[in-house]
């Protein structure tokens, strides 16, 4: 059949992405694929009000759903996701939603995202004039079979979002990122189809101020888990904090009955790799963005 590509329409689009990424994730090149969750955080907080109708194409053969391109216009960074059985459709997908962005953001540069270890891609890509911003990102996971138990600093809890007033819950967010969110704003994030409030863990300290936050993921088709995000308020870094909210969570997905986990961190981020690392991640994946400087540009 012939391939044919539209933009995101409806709500039900983001089901079909979420359901296609559960099913990818049980292939064998599973590393390779976004968790549900990372679709419906990028659909959501990472295109930060942005219609996805202006950031995503939706790629078919038939009525077979079998990739997708993600725009996230902020950092200018594009995602391609590809049915494992279907990656020669890449390049195809990679210059039309090139071509979309040159015409969208003339004089723009932007990058997209590739495993390391899909040389066929870095062919691809290098031959088309993308060049390696040498700043990966790595994708670790581990078993779900042993977890640690939940050590929090003196007067310190943890909480679902779910107990906790907004305000609190911004005030973590924007102390652990640097980040400008609102109570309106963020609560809107928190209404996106896939994420469930009572997974989005709150630490709390002793005065009941937003010491850190995680929000954890589920996918019952792979029964892989998913942190993302992950962050530590920065009056309330180095306490041991981020270790027990990534403990919590690690309960919280083993007794909703899935087998592994997964969380990203870029390669230059010391902090985040000993954290992860000593929680038991080990590094499955890499990937860096390949950057495409218009031949225009000033």
């Amino acid at each position: 059949m012939a391939l044919s590509h539209r933009p995101y329409e409806t709500m039900h689009d983001f089901y079909e992405l979420a359901a296609a990424h559960g099913r990818w994730l049980t292939s064998e090149q599973q590393h390779l694929f976004m968790h549900p969750g990372d679709v419906a955080h990028r659909l959501s907080s990472g295109l930060r009000g942005t219609p996805p109708s202006e950031a995503v194409d939706i790629w078919f053969d038939g009525e077979a759903l079998v990739g997708w391109s993600l725009l996230l216009g902020n950092s200018m960074t594009l995602d391609i996701t590809i049915d494992p059985d279907r990656e020669e459709i890449f390049e195809k997908v990679l210059e039309h939603a090139a071509s979309q962005i040159q015409t969208r953001f003339p004089n723009r540069e932007f990058s997209v995202e590739i495993a390391v270890s899909t040389a066929s891609r870095i062919t691809t890509a290098e031959a088309l004039g993308y060049v390696p911003l040498n700043a990966p990102y790595v994708l670790t996971s581990r078993s779900l079979t042993k977890i640690p138990t939940p050590l929090l600093p003196t007067g310190y809890r943890i909480v679902a979002s779910t107990n906790v007033d907004i305000n609190v819950i911004v005030e973590a967010h924007n102390g652990s990122f640097g980040s400008s969110w609102t109570a309106d704003t963020y609560r809107k994030i928190q209404e996106h189809p896939g994420r469930s409030t009572d997974l989005e863990l709150i630490a709390l300290a002793p005065d009941g101020s937003g010491a850190g936050f995680t929000v954890v993921w589920c996918d019952e088709t792979s029964r892989i888990g998913l942190f993302e995000p992950v962050g530590t308020h920065q009056d309330h870094q180095r306490m041991g904090v981020g270790t027990a909210l990534m403990a919590s969570g690690l309960a919280e997905l083993q007794r909703r009955g899935m087998r592994t986990v997964r969380v990203t961190y870029e390669a230059a981020n010391v902090a985040s790799q000993s954290l992860y690392h000593s929680l038991g991640f080990s590094d499955v994946a890499r990937f860096d963005d390949y950057r495409l400087v218009p031949r225009n540009a000033n």
